[in-house]
């Protein structure tokens, strides 16, 4: 594997992981040792901070919108950014036009890239779409 895109979803619980534990450190250490590049997707960066704001408990910080913001920022320090282009939203007529944009983002890097994900719909797809155990 080349190249791997963090869906949303993946990319939240990889976040908040890593703010209670080690568990981010962890992964990113077996992923970077796969020789794999990391990728976050820009089309989904509202998306993420919103799960992961969404997840944080609201006792624990005024101000979970800093927050996240703060947390995504860190674990993107170990991820390359991809471009959402205007041709990314030709799938608009499709029901998860995400998944579309997400196909023709990954299809940009090559036929080795994946796209780590959670959402249930998104794997039924098939290629390039994957679980993020199917890695290891």
């Amino acid at each position: 594997m080349n190249d791997l895109i963090f869906d949303a979803g993946v990319a939240a619980s990889v976040c908040l992981a890593g703010s209670r534990s080690g568990v981010k450190e962890t992964l990113l250490q077996r992923l970077a040792s796969s020789d794999a590049k990391l990728w976050l997707y820009t089309g989904q960066i509202l998306e993420i901070l919103n799960q992961i704001q969404s997840r944080l408990p609201e006792s624990e910080s005024k101000d979970n919108s800093h927050r996240a913001r703060s947390m995504l920022k860190d674990f993107a320090k170990n991820c390359f950014w991809l471009s959402a282009l205007c041709e990314d939203v030709s799938g608009l007529d499709d029901n998860d036009p995400i998944a579309a944009g997400l196909v023709l983002a990954a299809m940009r890097l090559g036929d080795e890239t994946f796209v780590l994900t959670d959402v249930e719909s998104r794997l039924v797809r098939g290629k390039p779409f994957i679980k993020l155990e199917s890695v290891f």
